[in-house]
């Protein structure tokens, strides 16, 4: 089938035109398209007659992004679901190809003499095997969108575009040799270059494992573990496919694999010899035990024939002296040459050792390994898996892992989840700073993390309404909901794999860009979560701006959409109803709390890897779990902070340093304090935020240095909580404050204002004192504190008790189950 004139049968007319034609026949090129988008004249009859001038500056600048073309073209092509019978293999960079490439190119043309694309940045490196109909792609064109967006099968080393996006029907064959002798160095959050494999794995059809290789292991460095749903291909021998297939096909290759490895026709049927060529310069790096291993491997593997080796000098008198290895040897004892004829197989790293054997051939390299070394396993040949078979999905979006009460909940949350019960994946940015990654790697292990990669694939008139939601007023009255939310379904699965989960939420609540995505999904219910009073924090002041506003009343125009909203505790959720009752009806609003760690909390309690020492009379904290003493002397972590002194009343305060906190609140208080004559307190304060400089001036211009300590983050705040006398929270509004749970679990005396979300926690715990939400009610609070140090009443919950009655909660309200 021309795929050419197929294309033009299934575009249309204005977008074909856009497109041009032609052909050349340079190295067998697909010419390259123009233009790819639909008319302005048709996008712009959608377009309020206010915004049109707007699209048209928009539409300006979407045509000088980068890979504009591309997208626009990825996209028309995924809403046309046409597929032509054709095969695209994706090589990687100069034209490397690799023997499961070449063995599964066999396959997918052994019954169907199909077109084969072939995508290389080397096209004057022509594919090694004997076919006529074969057609060169230049990488990073409009030609590459055309076969990838419409090729039946793909075949890749483990890489596609950002754009790709798989078809209903479309066959994607990953063979992972990009990425799989590199897992060891794969972890959790993934690293930016590596991420885009992630996402390929999740669009493919059939992976295809090496011998020794654990897919499992393939699963779990990727954080895709109950994620994945097509096939998987285990212990495939490229070598053994691809000698059955010259057996029967001799004329197909015409030359040796990429790892070089040759296989010699047989003439003399009475003795099959196994020659494992140990000369090359690569090899002799390998330690003695890899060699070893290595051969008892190949042994293992071709245990009918008589495996011989042919070593360098440095391993000579090892192997000799060694009974286990002494008749493998060849070379120094014996001399190859006698046994050429009965050798079947020739395994080396090097053509160019594999040249010495049979000067009357020539061998091209393509690409460059280290010899494999293999494992046994117990999996069999292949294996079907359908992770989602037995358990409930959910799809959740964490708020960006950073240092908050919001990420403490979700790290809660996905390390008190049933996994017998759920499958849960957590969708994320792409990178992260080193804290938001510290705090990921606090996630379950069970948790399936994807990172998003790549520029969203949207035509003109969909980049214009993502703006509009992300940038400008949010979801409009003249958008078609059912359009917007298609092409944002179209987003999820370019970054996913797929759009069905029974249940997705937006447990951050401050992106509309992620409540479109969550709003996207597939799902039975869809909940957004509401840490706080949102009106009022729409409405937060820093430094003369208003940082949330803009934000959130984006996120206010989605709330219709949404099943669920959740605050998270009652007394918020009521403020909520009031506040927002322009943007969700009132039946939508329901309550689920925050869970508490308290193995965690315990865990830290008793930890032995904190010190105090005292410079210059002050006290400060070293935790050392990080580092140890290394062999060239005392390595100490960075991780050394002001610790609370014992001479002193400490009251310690948790959190962002942010606006709502109202620490300024805290510090007239305690000056008030200060002039009554209570000079030995202080106030330590864990954590950072956008606040820490005004904070630290206005500390400052009263003189407050001595009783007012920024301690900044810490790795175990609960070590603080112990040694302090009293938790301090002074903020004008939350929503279920985690600290103060924190605290609770730790069993200290808690002084906080009176506001809904800390009510919501004092009010269900024993102990706790609540005063009115100002100045002077604080300041008397603190001094009752102060004078009644050793009568202070501890603040106490039964986690286990409270944990139990809020998941069941979560479940009830945000997972109504059904049967399945």
């Amino acid at each position: 089938m021309n795929l050419r004139k197929s294309f033009r049968k299934v575009v249309p007319e204005n977008v074909r035109k856009a497109m041009g034609g032609g052909k050349n026949k340079k190295n067998n090129e697909v010419n390259v398209h123009k233009k790819t988008s639909l008319s302005k004249q048709e996008i712009i009859e959608g377009i309020p007659l206010d915004l049109q001038e707007k699209y048209g500056e928009a539409l300006r600048q979407y045509k000088q992004s980068k890979n504009y073309k591309e997208r626009s073209l990825s996209i028309q092509l995924l809403k046309q679901k046409h597929l032509f019978n054709n095969v695209t293999i994706k090589l990687r960079k100069k034209g490397q190809i690799t023997t499961a490439m070449l063995v599964y190119i066999y396959k997918a043309l052994e019954k169907s003499r199909n077109t084969l694309y072939v995508v290389t940045d080397s096209p004057e490196d022509k594919l090694p095997i004997n076919y006529k109909n074969i057609k060169y792609v230049k990488p990073n064109s409009l030609d590459e969108v055309e076969v990838l967006m419409t090729s039946k099968i793909i075949i890749t080393d483990g890489e596609l575009p950002a754009y790709f996006n798989r078809q209903e029907n479309q066959q994607v064959i990953n063979l992972v040799n990009d990425f799989v002798y590199d897992l060891d160095e794969i972890e959790r959050p993934i690293q930016k270059e590596k991420v885009r494999f992630q996402r390929i794995l999740l669009h493919s059809s059939k992976i295809v494992v090496p011998v020794g290789v654990d897919y499992k292991k393939i699963f779990e460095r990727f954080s895709i573990k109950t994620l994945y749903q097509g096939e998987i291909v285990t212990n495939f021998n490229a070598l053994s496919e691809f000698n059955n297939i010259q057996n029967k096909n001799s004329n197909f290759f015409n030359i040796p694999t990429p790892w070089a490895i040759k296989n010699y026709v047989n003439q003399d049927k009475y003795k099959n010899i196994v020659l494992v060529d140990l000369t090359s310069e690569k090899t002799a790096k390998l330690s003695v035990d890899d060699l070893k291993k290595y051969i008892y491997t190949i042994q293992s593997k071709f245990h009918e024939s008589l495996v011989l080796c042919r070593i360098s000098a440095r391993y000579f008198d090892y192997f000799y002296k060694n009974k286990g290895l002494r008749d493998y040897i060849i070379g120094a004892q014996r001399n190859i040459e006698p046994f050429m004829d009965q050798v079947s197989v020739v395994v080396s790293d090097s053509v160019e050792q594999l040249a010495q054997f049979n000067s009357s051939d020539t061998y091209q390299l393509t690409d460059n390994y280290l010899i494999n070394f293999v494992e046994k396993v117990d999996y069999p040949e292949k294996v079907d898996q359908k992770y989602f078979d037995n358990k409930i999905s959910i799809l959740l979006y964490s708020g960006g892992m950073f240092n908050n009460g919001i990420t403490s909940s979700i790290l809660n949350l996905s390390n008190k989840i049933d996994y017998s019960k759920y499958s849960l994946t957590i969708i994320e940015k792409g990178t992260f700073d080193s804290s938001a990654s510290e705090n990921v790697k606090k996630l379950s292990t069970n948790v399936n993390l994807i990172q998003r990669w790549g520029i969203g694939a949207f035509d003109d008139f969909e980049q214009f309404i993502h703006d509009e939601i992300n940038k400008g007023s949010g979801f409009q009255s003249w958008m078609n909901a059912d359009k917007v939310f298609e092409m944002y379904q179209h987003e999820l699965k370019r970054f996913l794999g797929t759009d069905s989960f029974d249940y997705s939420i937006d447990f951050g609540g401050y992106t509309s860009y992620y409540a479109s995505m969550i709003l996207a999904v597939n799902a039975q219910q869809k909940t957004i979560f509401l840490h706080n009073d949102m009106w009022k924090d729409s409405q937060r002041l820093i430094d003369g701006k208003y940082p949330n506003r803009a934000t959130l009343l984006r996120v206010f125009t989605l709330y219709k959409f949404f099943d669920k909203l959740a605050s998270v505790s009652n007394e918020v959720m009521h403020e909520n109803i009031i506040n927002l009752e322009q943007f969700a009806l009132e039946n939508k609003f329901v309550t689920v709390k925050n869970l508490i760690n308290e193995e965690d909390i315990h865990h830290k309690l008793l930890t032995h890897t904190i010190s105090e020492f005292e410079m210059n009379k002050q006290k400060y904290y070293l935790d050392f779990s990080d580092k140890l003493i290394s062999a060239s002397g005392v390595v100490l972590h960075d991780e050394i902070k002001i610790a609370p002194d014992d001479k002193k009343f400490t009251f310690i305060m948790a959190g962002r340093l942010s606006p709502e906190k109202a620490h300024k609140k805290m510090m007239d208080a305690l000056r008030r304090v200060l002039n009554d004559g209570y000079t030995d307190v202080e106030v330590l304060i864990l954590g950072d935020g956008p606040l820490k400089d005004n904070l630290i001036q206005y500390r400052d211009s009263y003189q407050l240095q001595h009783h007012v300590k920024f301690v900044g983050q810490v790795g175990n705040p609960y070590w603080y909580f112990k040694n302090s006398d009293s938790f301090l929270m002074t903020s004008d509004h939350e929503g279920q404050p985690m600290v103060l749970l924190e605290a609770s679990v730790v069993g200290m005396p808690i002084l906080a204002t009176d506001i809904p979300g800390n009510r919501s926690v004092l009010s269900k715990t024993e102990g706790g004192v609540l005063v009115n939400n100002n100045v002077i009610s604080l300041y008397e609070g603190m001094k009752k504190f102060i004078d009644n140090r050793h009568e202070l009443a501890i603040s106490s919950i039964d986690a286990v008790k409270y944990n139990k009655q809020t998941m069941d909660l979560f479940e009830q309200t945000v997972l109504p189950l059904e049967d399945k």
